[in-house]
């Protein structure tokens, strides 16, 4: 009898399927071993409930195994290292069966896609602003020859060759992309920029009328001591904003909220981070004595006015910055995230939500307020070209902000922080705003559910969090 003819053996077991796309060719082999071949003809039968099940353990593994491997590389990489995260994130797309990950693993996956590609966005922002300054220089010095013969005014001169403004163009685009990606919404420059307008009027007019007490000084002095006292006084005022809003949220567990100071002078490890904000790694809120936020340098104890610690106690401590990353695991890639919108957006979402309700520090909370939109404004006006850098950013700062009394020294786009990250906190507040008004009209949906749902999520991205608030919705 004629033998019959060989037929490939392929592995029918799900399990296998999901390994063979996550471990080398060589390795192969060994997952057919025990397979029963399959002759030509033959019709292959479902997987049974428990094949299913062990092939959907087994991509969630893999998952978890690949995200831990990138959250690992998180904190050690930055613009020049990109390529290995984008790397990671192909290994794991081309390894894992998405439609089998648990939710979850879904979002984490989510978050670490929209981490790599606001680091590409943010690399590609820095080419194109340092091709523009070559630019720039390029036609400077052009110019300065010209003048010598009469035809150029250098006083009155702008460069405006096809290279310029292909350059800005680019640089705009991708600053909109930039503060797109840092708010996790879509940001239109030009329209945020109109809302911003009507913001700082409003504000502006609401603190006219709400002046700041002056007890004694409005400041610190510059010494070991002053830094040493504000720092109490900033401790004292977290733990009190802790105990006031603990009814803002549906249910209230108190955390363990811990201030650690750091002085450049004694510590040079943190001497080049911005150091006000929570640290998810160590659960302390860290206040470098020489970048109290927006790069303001405690050295220079005049740009603190003690009237703003009431505000910046809600904005960082709780329920704001602090209380958001309170439920996240310690080894989750939702610490690492480089998502200002949703973060410090919350905090400044909360400075409008429950500020109105705290009558003894409304002036405080409205004067950070109009700090934070005016940064917001100056950043988007510096990048469509329609402000000059320093004195005219300088001028723009105190005057719309004549309550903080030294706020611009060394070049005032310096306390702005990263790049579209001012811009980014706005859309987030606004974006933040837009939900709890669309939880409050949803039925079963009250805003202190709302924010419930948003400090026991922690730090995700809009799209994530706005299927979750519906879901809420639904669920009554």
């Amino acid at each position: 009898m004629p033998a019959k003819p060989l037929c490939p053996i392929k592995p029918i077991r799900l399990v296998q399927q999901s390994l063979a796309r996550a471990l080398p060719p060589l390795i192969l082999p060994l997952l057919i071993l025990g397979s029963q071949p399959i002759h030509a003809g033959e019709e292959q039968k479902p997987p049974s409930p428990q094949q299913e099940a062990t092939a959907v353990r087994m991509e969630n593994a893999i998952a978890r195994k690949l995200l831990h491997q990138a959250t690992q590389l998180l904190p050690h990489v930055d613009q020049a290292g990109l390529g290995s995260l984008k790397r990671k994130l192909e290994q794991f797309d081309r390894a894992v069966d998405a439609a089998k990950l648990s939710t979850g693993l879904r979002q984490r996956r989510a978050l670490f896609a929209h981490h790599v590609r606001t680091l590409e966005v943010s690399q590609a922002l820095t080419n194109i602003s340092a091709i523009r300054g070559e630019i720039y220089k390029k036609a400077e010095k052009e110019a300065v020859e010209a003048s010598r013969f009469g035809f150029v005014n250098p006083e009155t001169w702008s460069p405006s060759s096809a290279e310029w403004e292909e350059a800005s163009q680019e640089r705009r685009r991708l600053f909109a992309e930039l503060a797109s990606q840092y708010a996790s919404v879509p940001v239109s420059p030009a329209a945020l920029s109109a809302e911003l307008d009507a913001t700082l009027a409003d504000l502006a007019s609401q603190s006219a009328s709400c002046p700041i007490r002056h007890d004694g000084e409005m400041t610190l002095p510059n010494t070991h001591e002053g830094k040493q006292v504000y720092l109490d006084r900033l401790q004292g005022a977290l733990f009190q904003a802790q105990a006031r809003w603990h009814d803002s949220l549906s249910s209230y567990a108190e955390s363990n909220l811990a201030l650690a100071g750091i002085d450049d002078e004694l510590d040079n490890v943190y001497s080049d981070r911005e150091r006000f904000r929570y640290q998810p790694l160590t659960g302390e809120l860290l206040v470098d004595l020489n970048h109290i936020p927006w790069m303001k340098k405690l050295s220079h104890m005049e740009w603190l006015p003690l009237f703003e610690l009431p505000s910046l106690a809600l904005m960082f401590g709780f329920p704001g910055v602090h209380a958001l990353y309170s439920q996240t695991p310690a080894d989750g890639i939702e610490r690492h995230m480089q998502v200002p919108g949703a973060t410090l957006g919350w905090g400044a979402y909360l400075l409008e939500a429950l500020g109105a309700q705290d009558e003894e520090a409304r002036c405080s909370h409205l004067r950070l307020r109009l700090l934070l939109a005016s940064m917001a404004q100056l950043e988007l006006l510096h990048f469509a070209d329609r402000l000059c850098v320093d004195g005219c950013a300088l001028d723009f700062m105190t005057e719309t902000n004549p309550d903080y009394p030294a706020l611009g020294y060394g070049g005032v786009l310096g306390i702005l922080g990263p790049t579209a990250q001012a811009t980014a906190i706005f859309a987030g507040q606004q974006k933040y705003k837009e939900l709890r008004d669309w939880c409050r009209a949803a039925k079963g949906c009250t805003v202190a559910r709302f924010h419930q749902l948003v400090v026991d999520t922690g730090p995700i991205t809009f799209p994530l969090l706005e299927a979750l608030v519906k879901r809420l919705a639904d669920d009554g």
